[in-house]
């Protein structure tokens, strides 16, 4: 590793510190830019569907199976849920009828997805 010499706001570090739970100013600031690069790589990983990149590895075509996944509403607060939306249906996004369909229903308030915990 190359050392840098910068200067860095005292109360901001500790801050960091009790936040990651790291001992040492080194620690906290190698902890601290690795974050930010996994939270980066996160956000960009989530625009990949609407990008292209999976374009042609699933068909065309929505299969007969996507049917909802919920058959009755599940209550989020105020608002009823009928259709779980998986990755497959992200990939497909950029195809006009499933992007139109998705749009659709979301606005409605009728999906849920399922976040990405840790990857």
């Amino acid at each position: 590793m190359a050392k840098t010499l910068i200067d860095i706001d005292p109360e901001l570090l500790s801050q960091a510190q009790q936040i990651l739970g790291t001992g040492t100013k080194k620690a906290t600031v190698n902890t601290a830019l690795r974050e930010v690069v996994r939270r980066w790589a996160a956000a960009e990983f989530g625009e990949l569907p609407r990008s292209g990149v999976f374009d042609g590895l699933l068909p065309v075509e929505p299969s007969k199976a996507a049917v909802p996944l919920l058959t009755q509403p599940v209550e989020l607060g105020e608002r009823a849920c009928r259709f779980l939306v998986d990755t497959s249906a992200w990939v497909r996004y950029p195809v006009p009828a499933v992007g139109a369909r998705l749009d659709e229903l979301s606005a409605a308030g009728l999906l849920a997805t399922c976040g990405v915990v840790e990857l």
